[in-house]
């Protein structure tokens, strides 16, 4: 309550941060394009590489569901990948035309009834989808 430093949590140069129900905490690892979660403490718990059944290109931004999946935002893609600790489960990507399209994302985050919300540089707006 007092604003106390405590500790170092975890020599990662990361650009984004994102903590579930739970306390996992993920980070974008800027170093090897991928996403590491640990625990509360700085405990790995798992690690989801840049490449895989999926290729992260370059990874923007990370936010967690109601249900603890993680989502990954990659911006070169215009790709939103969805992962849990064994791995990818779903990824959706709108034609570059296409309504809706984000072709200069910058930012995401989710609300509590599952919608996705990111906001695009290019579109200079924030999408909406659910």
């Amino acid at each position: 309550p007092s604003g106390k430093f405590v500790t170092s949590f975890a020599g990662v140069y990361t650009t984004r941060l994102a903590v579930d129900d739970l306390d996992q905490v993920a980070m974008l690892d800027r170093d090897t394009k991928s996403v590491r979660v640990v625990d509360r403490n700085g405990a790995p718990l798992y690690q989801a590489p840049s490449r895989g059944k999926y290729e992260f290109r370059n990874p923007v931004d990370i936010a967690f569901d109601a249900f603890g999946h993680l989502y990954v935002l990659d911006r070169d893609s215009a790709t939103v990948f969805i992962l849990t600790p064994t791995g990818l489960i779903a990824s959706f990507t709108i034609a570059e035309k296409g309504v809706g399209a984000f072709r200069k994302s910058t930012a995401m985050a989710l609300d509590s009834a599952g919608r996705l919300y990111i906001f695009d540089e290019k579109a200079m707006s924030v999408l909406i989808y659910q």
